[in-house]
């Protein structure tokens, strides 16, 4: 039965260009159809009765189509855009938009350095070392009179934790040696500290040939920093860093932030699992492949938009946005929020509320269930309306999934 629903769904998605999406929706579907109609038949109805009204109930499709056709068109167009800029196109514009202090560590540092460098960081120490078989490259430079800080990568891990003193210590670490104009350059403009990996290439390392390039571990003095940016990162590990703006353009790798205190957050990724935990004012997450965990945060104002992966957030929020084309939506809080907004296209969406003074519902859903054991004013098995708790109209949420379950639930 299963594959004889699957042909029904594909045969109702023929207008809608191929695309992972489409394989995505028609499975999610099919799923969501075949389980509601072996529930029919368990409860004793006829399997022809059943599987009439089954499909009976996925109602107009009309926004599923529309839908994949924009992501169809999307990717058409970013088929003429540079692979790695094309994700970020408008990344600086956005940390801008959330703390203007972020200005002068993106702008000025890019622009000529012939023209803007004052000086030279203050370099202390240098060291190289062997650890096994990569090569470690040790420098400790001068934190004073620093405020931002900006990490240029071309590929290749980031690490981020607090320094055992008043120093920036810096440690790159290679496969292979690295040349003077193959390492990290270190360079200071006014208040901000400019890091910049050095020229990769390729060559043989161990027995092998390929791309050498450098990981960098980086500690700084346990303070509150005014702005902190990464661009072109891998995978990323940040330990109780204190800022007021943290801004991360990753091209591939997983993220994971661990108590982080900043005013903003801003993360750019093209493919891998964000983790964060921490209190943060705003929080602004886009990303194209990956889960998103948020753990135990406190946060005035999120926005995550997500085209693949699970959304996971717990603790407290004031204003939510949500958008994700494909995976599931778990939205914990322990205070009702003030605004909440969640967009989902194929994918359950789950949100747990403590008990509160009432709040409204806006609600759509195409195919998928709508459960909650608030005792809402309204009818569930309606495709689209307001819900109602405690006769209240304020705070207004809107949730909408196009193939999905919505349930909003008490929590403990």
């Amino acid at each position: 039965m299963n594959e004889k629903i699957r042909r029904q769904v594909l045969s109702l998605l023929a207008e809608a260009p191929d695309c992972p999406e489409k394989t995505e929706i028609a499975d999610e579907l099919t799923q969501n159809l075949t389980d509601k109609y072996e529930d029919l038949v368990a409860q004793g109805r006829d399997p022809d009765d059943a599987y009439r009204e089954v499909l009976a109930g996925i109602g107009d499709i009309s926004e599923m189509i529309s839908f994949l056709r924009e992501v169809g068109a999307s990717r058409q167009t970013e088929s003429k855009t540079d692979a790695f800029d094309a994700p970020f196109a408008d990344f600086e514009e956005r940390v801008r938009n959330f703390s203007s202090q972020l200005a002068r560590s993106i702008e000025e540092p890019m622009r000529s350095m012939a023209d803007d460098i004052e000086s030279a960081a203050k370099q202390l120490q240098q060291n190289i070392r062997r650890s096994g078989r990569t090569y470690c490259y040790d420098t400790t430079y001068e934190a004073d009179g620093v405020e931002e800080l900006l990490i240029e990568m071309k590929s290749g891990d980031l690490t981020l934790r607090p320094g055992p003193d008043q120093y920036i210590r810096i440690t790159e670490r290679s496969r292979a040696a690295l040349s003077d104009e193959q390492r990290i350059s270190v360079e200071r403009n006014g208040d901000c500290l400019r890091i910049a990996q050095g020229r990769s290439y390729v060559g043989f390392v161990w027995f092998g040939f390929g791309v050498i390039s450098s990981d960098l571990e980086i500690e700084l003095p346990a303070r509150l920093w005014r702005a902190v940016t990464a661009t072109g990162v891998n995978e990323v590990s940040i330990t109780e860093l204190k800022c007021r703006t943290l801004g991360i353009k990753s091209t591939s790798g997983d993220i994971k932030i661990t108590r982080l205190e900043s005013e903003t957050l801003t993360i750019d990724s093209t493919s891998g699992d964000i983790t964060v935990s921490g209190n943060i004012d705003n929080v602004d997450i886009r990303t194209k492949s990956g889960d998103v965990d948020l753990k135990d945060m406190v946060v005035s104002n999120l926005s995550v938009d997500q085209i693949s992966g699970d959304m996971d957030f717990s603790g407290a929020v004031l204003s939510a946005l949500i958008k994700s084309k494909s995976g599931d939506t778990f939205l914990r809080t322990h205070s009702a929020p003030r605004a909440l907004t969640i967009d989902s296209i194929s994918g359950d969406v789950r949100v747990i509320l403590p008990e509160n003074d009432g709040f409204a519902i806006q609600y759509k859903r195409v195919s998928g269930d709508f459960k909650s054991d608030f005792g809402l004013m309204t009818s569930l098995n309606s495709r689209k309306g307001v819900a109602s708790y405690k006769n209240a109209s304020e705070p207004s949420y809107t949730i909408s999934t196009v193939s999905g379950d919505i349930s909003v639930l008490r929590g403990s």
